[in-house]
């Protein structure tokens, strides 16, 4: 669960919490997968579902050190502001993870179905600062390109920053964050996103 459910700082819950359930698989060859099915408030009250991502990809050690990764993933969500409209893209990804650092690459043709392509960069980082706490930050940078669009979509280029705390509590883990966009995005036309938020997340492990 958090207090918001964004994708690269774009928020597609309009800033109301959402609730997740996730099932995820790692084979011992390095493959994995996952699907996430994500709740949230609907404009006009009560509970729906806000989406769907799907996941897949394969991770495999260079060295002691080194994990190589890279996968395709899907996300088909059902935006909400003062109305609501469905969006759905692919995205594919290569990264490398190094201890507690990671550093990704994600190409989509049709961001957010808004027709151009983009580049995102995704950098995260963790640091352990006693036996179940942990201090986290993340940044990226999503730069659009090409596509239906054409130069129109460069004013959806943007960075995203996310950094915060977490402790685990009994098979639990409780979250919190600072995120910030810059600048401040207009998506879609005529919404103003919000650019900073301080954000809760709480998640239950099976």
């Amino acid at each position: 669960m958090d207090s918001d459910y964004r994708v690269s700082g774009v928020s597609l819950s309009s800033g109301k919490p959402d609730l997740s359930l996730s099932l995820s698989y790692d084979h011992e060859s390095g493959l994995y997968g996952g699907l996430s099915v994500i709740g949230a408030e609907g404009i006009h009250g009560g509970t729906r579902v806000l989406g769907y991502v799907e996941y897949a990809g394969y991770a495999t050690r260079l060295d002691s050190d080194n994990t190589i990764d890279f996968g395709v993933s899907n996300i088909n969500a059902v935006e909400q502001n003062n109305r609501t409209y469905s969006i759905e893209y692919t995205q594919i990804y290569a990264g490398i993870i190094r201890d507690d650092f990671t550093a990704r690459v994600y190409y989509s043709p049709n961001f957010i179905g808004e027709g151009f392509n983009v580049v995102y960069i995704d950098l995260g980082k963790t640091v352990k600062i006693a036996q179940h706490w942990r201090l986290f930050g993340h940044a990226g940078l999503l730069t659009p390109f090409g596509g239906a669009r054409g130069p129109d979509s460069s004013r959806y280029e943007h960075f995203d920053f996310r950094a915060g705390v977490a402790a685990e509590i009994k098979g639990a883990e409780l979250q919190l964050a600072w995120t910030a966009t810059r600048p401040k995005l207009d998506y879609p036309v005529g919404h103003r996103q919000a650019g900073d938020a301080l954000e809760l997340g709480a998640a239950i492990f099976f």
